[in-house]
């Protein structure tokens, strides 16, 4: 219809992420409400432009769980425990307790049984990979804190160091830089 070619034009005019005006369910309900109501779709676009967009860049969990690794890799347990505690507390999962000697125990993606009590080391850093992969599940998190902590090799099937790590860039792209790119290696 004339009135969805007008809002779908409308749409592509109106900067993205300036609010819902862009965004495709914004322009169905437009549409919809233009041919039910009779309501002008560039109206409706148009206060919808003033609404601000809620969207999730990055979860507290996460940057709890990258705070965790940092303190960890600079010395700092305590810090780390506190850190992954409150991750673990807004799951209502049991807290990781610093130099107590409660048999709270887990096992790891490689089928180590690991007890909580009085983590460091390398035990402590096992529980935050843990945690980040199950709390961040479903994310598209996993490749990257793999190829980010160097234990890609060992977990993905497939994966081969110095390619793997980087995607091949598409063929257009380097047909158009007249030069300026070259493949990535391993992708020649």
């Amino acid at each position: 219809s004339i009135v969805v070619a007008g809002v779908a034009a409308l749409a592509t005019n109106v900067a993205v992420g300036a609010g819902y005006d862009a965004h495709p369910e914004a322009i169905r309900f437009a549409d919809d409400m233009a041919q039910t109501h009779g309501i002008a779709a560039s109206d409706i676009l148009a206060t919808l432009s003033r609404v601000e967009r809620n969207d999730r860049v990055i979860r507290l969990a996460d940057v709890l769980l990258m705070h965790a690794e940092a303190c960890h890799r600079a010395g700092d347990d305590a810090a780390a425990i506190a850190s992954l505690n409150l991750v673990r507390a807004r799951a209502s999962v049991l807290a990781v307790k610093e130099g107590t000697a409660n048999a709270v125990q887990f096992e790891n993606a490689a089928g180590q049984v690991i007890n909580l009590a009085g983590l460091t080391g390398r035990s402590l850093l096992d529980v935050i990979y843990h945690e980040r992969r199950v709390e961040l599940g479903l994310e598209g998190h996993r490749f990257f804190d793999l190829v980010r902590q160097g234990r890609a090799a060992e977990v993905l099937e497939g994966f081969v160091e110095g390619k793997s790590e980087r995607f091949p860039i598409p063929t257009a792209e380097i047909t158009l830089s007249n030069g300026q790119l070259t493949q990535n290696e391993g992708y020649e």
